[in-house]
């Protein structure tokens, strides 16, 4: 019998550690979410702005010269 007792607190053990892992990747995994929701919105916000500079319609102050390291 002492050896069931040890197999079930081994096993109550191992479900604890892996209930705590599991939580920590489910954190990991909604952080990253958000991350890649922030990164969309901003390719699409540059998307936007590379397409108004290219149809003339963006903020274009940028002089037509050469830098003077040319």
């Amino acid at each position: 019998m002492n050896g069931d007792a040890q197999r079930l607190q081994e096993l109550e053990t191992r479900s604890m550690y892996q209930e705590v892992t599991i939580a920590q990747l489910s954190d990991l995994v909604a952080e990253q979410e958000n991350r890649i929701r922030w990164l969309e919105e901003s390719l699409r916000a540059m998307a936007g702005r590379v397409k108004e500079m290219a149809d003339g319609k963006g903020d274009n102050n940028l002089p037509h010269e050469r830098p003077p390291h040319y």
